[in-house]
């Protein structure tokens, strides 16, 4: 039981008040009671409603004794079911605690606002408030799941990210709910200069790049670009391992449908000349876990480049479960959404 939020400890400060009332109350309603039956006893001189009297006092005094030995069942219930906190509520529960809580509360949310001020302030002007709920969601559209995250204050043409998870979320996708990733941006942290909408598809088994899960997913993001009015110039993709090597399989497929794209530990077969007009940024590590997509993402990289295209391959040193958390930093938000 958590009594740690000036809600709950209101709660049993009220009822704290109402036990203590009921326990002063009882004693002296019985005793109002009994005086007014004993009276007419007396009064009446009639054996018939002494008895009565006698029977109605013994059930008023059972009532009494249940109500001033409730707070003790209570007490013995709760040992059962093991729930002690609540003895230190109630101990707790004081106005002044119920102060000091609340104001605790208040300069805890003044400094989150310090801390994160891309969640409370609109920084980008461009397009009209979006009268939709901000916050993180798992949805459905044509028979693929995805997350989505709304930002704190959604406008239209706002830019559009896609991420594709690997192989671990295939079979336990709502694993991607706790991806250092998405805490990234649910957090409001990846907000640089402007907010986004952000979108996490769930893939087929092993497939990020058949036609089939292609079409699909793209066809997701024309239905939520069409849904929040997204500006359809910037749209991006990025992913980890399988979802790096959908990245660049799909980005290869359809030149000029993404601004940018990140592949991160992932290889791929491209063509060049489809990523004239792509900005790309590679991420894979020297480590030996990870070299199945070094070489091939570095070779790709150099490729685009000498084709006229702009490729930036980064080369991380740690393990290739861990790419992923490392390359996925405020910076790389900012080259993503502002090209710098």
């Amino acid at each position: 039981m958590n009594c740690n939020t000036p809600g709950m400890l209101s709660l049993f400060y009220y009822i704290k008040i109402a036990m203590t009332i009921i326990f002063i109350a009882a004693p002296i309603i019985l005793l109002v009671l009994g005086t007014i039956d004993f009276l007419k006893v007396v009064t009446s001189g009639d054996e018939k409603n002494m008895k009565k009297s006698v029977n109605d006092f013994i059930k008023r005094l059972v009532i009494c004794v249940i109500i001033l030995i409730l707070p003790l069942i209570i007490n013995i219930i709760m040992s059962v079911v093991n729930v002690k906190s609540y003895k230190e509520c109630f101990a707790n529960a004081t106005k002044a605690n119920i102060e000091k809580l609340d104001e605790e509360y208040k300069k805890k949310k003044e400094e989150e606002e310090k801390i994160n001020p891309g969640i409370t302030t609109p920084v980008s002007e461009t397009g009209t408030a979006l009268n939709i709920t901000p916050g993180k969601f798992l949805k459905k559209y044509n028979n693929m799941d995805y997350y989505e995250v709304i930002p704190p204050h959604p406008k239209t043409k706002m830019p559009l990210v896609i991420f594709l998870h690997g192989d671990g979320e295939y079979h336990n996708f709502s694993s991607v709910s706790n991806l250092k990733l998405m805490n990234f941006i649910t957090s409001g942290d990846a907000y640089v200069g402007e907010e986004f909408i952000f979108i996490a598809p769930h893939g087929a088994k092993y497939d990020w790049y058949s036609d089939g899960i292609t079409k699909q997913l793209l066809s997701l993001i024309d239905y939520v670009s069409t849904q929040y009015n997204i500006d359809t110039s910037r749209i991006y993709l990025t992913g980890h391992s399988r979802g790096g090597m959908g990245v660049w399989s799909i980005a290869n497929k359809y030149p000029n449908k993404f601004a940018a794209i990140v592949p991160i530990s992932g290889t791929g077969n491209i063509d060049a000349s489809n990523f004239k007009n792509t900005r790309v940024k590679a991420y894979a590590s020297s480590d030996s876990s990870d070299n199945w997509c070094y070489s091939n993402s570095k070779n790709n990289c150099s490729k685009i480049n000498s084709a006229g295209g702009n490729c930036e391959f980064v080369s991380l040193s740690v393990y290739h479960g861990q790419t992923a958390n490392t390359a996925y930093t405020k910076e790389l938000f900012n080259w993503l959404l502002n090209g710098k």
